[in-house]
């Protein structure tokens, strides 16, 4: 829970929560994209301050994903 909880605490964030944690898991996060650069540098430094350890953030866009194509 340390990711989601840096999360909730840094500007921009819209919602945080942890996924897939058999190994270890994964914290999806939405942020407000013009504070994005202010989002990733305070949960860098907030997780890292909490755990000791150093995250691995993958910045990503939504888009409309898959669909059917009518033949």
């Amino acid at each position: 829970p340390a990711a989601a909880e840096a999360a909730w605490k840094a500007p921009g964030c819209i919602g945080a929560r942890m996924t897939g944690a058999g190994f270890g898991g994964a914290c999806v996060a939405l942020a407000d994209r013009g504070l994005l650069p202010q989002f990733l540098a305070s949960v860098e430094g907030s997780y890292t301050s909490a755990t000791g350890l150093a995250g691995s953030l993958a910045p990503v866009e939504a888009v409309a994903g898959a669909s059917v194509l009518q033949r």
